[in-house]
């Protein structure tokens, strides 16, 4: 069961310098690369607690112990000899994936995926073995780098669906309009087909009425006057 101690207890954790310079780093860059912007110092008093061989800060304890249980002691073919080393490192790595873990990605900046994918970097070339998570880091940096895009033309989309609603709206009532008006269209014709009829009719009444009265015209006039007949 993992003890806790205060941080003054376990300064002698604090990680040292690799015996190869061209693999160590120094205290700065190994605290850049620990750190993370959300993640600040915590205060002298927080304890730290054992994960397998390793000692971490407690906050971070849960996260490097899930990752242990399913990859196995990633740190076990590192080049860093020392424990208290590993420790440190491997602390730098869980705070990293607390973070992301606890990140949505609506809140990360291409500059905080670029630091956590630097430590990753890091990691890896120390033989830490973080195959597991690089790949997960180099999608994240293509999401994070696409999440701009992807909300503009998210808005876009929604901006279309809005459109083609009203539109389909405002097509159907034109074509209600379009069946008033054709109905009206249609009776309009057949009231234009019947008075073209009765005109037919009456013209044809007319010209029948005309020779008929032309015929009558002719039988009488020669007897129009005061008296049938003038002379005897």
């Amino acid at each position: 069961m993992a003890t806790a101690e205060t941080y003054e207890q376990d300064r002698q954790f604090e990680p040292p310098e690799l015996p190869d310079e061209s693999e160590s780093f120094t205290m700065q860059e190994i605290t850049k690369m620990r750190g993370l912007e959300s993640y600040e110092e915590e205060t002298q008093s927080e304890a730290y607690v054992s994960v397998a061989n390793y000692r971490v800060r407690h906050c971070v304890s849960a996260t490097l112990r899930a990752i242990m249980d399913k990859h196995g002691d990633i740190a076990a073919s590192s080049k860093l000899q020392s424990t208290s080393t590993r420790s440190f490192y491997l602390e730098s790595l869980a705070v990293a994936v607390t973070e992301l873990k606890s990140t949505a990605l609506r809140d990360l900046s291409k500059t905080r995926v670029a630091e956590i994918a630097a430590v990753v970097k890091d990691m890896d070339s120390v033989r830490i073995d973080v195959s597991w998570l690089k790949t997960a880091v180099e999608e994240l940096a293509e999401a994070v780098e696409c999440f701009g895009g992807y909300e503009a033309e998210k808005m876009e989309k929604e901006e279309c669906s809005r459109g083609m609603k009203e539109g389909k709206v405002e097509m159907e009532k034109l074509r209600d309009e379009l069946k008033r008006r054709e109905k009206e269209m249609k009776e309009c014709r057949e009231r234009v087909t019947a008075m073209a009829g009765r005109l037919g009719q009456i013209e044809m009444k007319d010209s029948w009425v005309t020779k008929k009265l032309e015929l009558f015209q002719s039988k009488v006039h020669k007897f129009d006057g005061e008296a049938v007949l003038v002379e005897v």
